[in-house]
């Protein structure tokens, strides 16, 4: 059996890259993988909207306009900025650093039910 999966668009978010497999058990265990990421896509969806319903926040477009509903494509629009560098020091200590979170990636966190704090804060060593 030869499976050829063309990169096209699912119902979703989810976009298939060009895959050749053979195997009948690659082809299931890539099915469940891309089933699972598509779940999880939702999930974090389905969260954010109730946080947003509960909490009252509202995430701007890029143009500045409020969405009606959070998306997860937007979460991941607004915290892929989100840098952190690592480097070794002088003394050999591995350390690391990260980038100010800004308004809007806080509320994007807290939709998510992560506590911004926790995110800045990033331990060295």
């Amino acid at each position: 059996m030869f499976l050829r999966i063309d990169a096209f668009d699912l119902k979703g978010p989810l976009a298939v890259a060009p895959l050749f497999l053979k195997d009948t058990k690659k082809i299931t265990a890539y099915v469940y993988a891309v089933f699972m990421a598509l779940l999880l896509w939702r999930c974090m969806q389905a969260v954010m909207r109730q946080n947003h319903e509960r909490l009252g926040i509202t995430l701007p477009y890029p143009n500045g306009a409020l969405q009606p509903a959070p998306t997860t494509k937007r979460l991941k629009e607004i915290v892929t900025p989100i840098q952190i560098i690592h480097w070794r020091a002088a003394d050999g200590t591995r350390r690391r650093s990260r980038s100010a979170l800004t308004l809007v990636q806080r509320q994007a966190l807290l939709l998510v039910g992560m506590d911004s704090r926790r995110f800045i804060r990033v331990p060295s060593g």
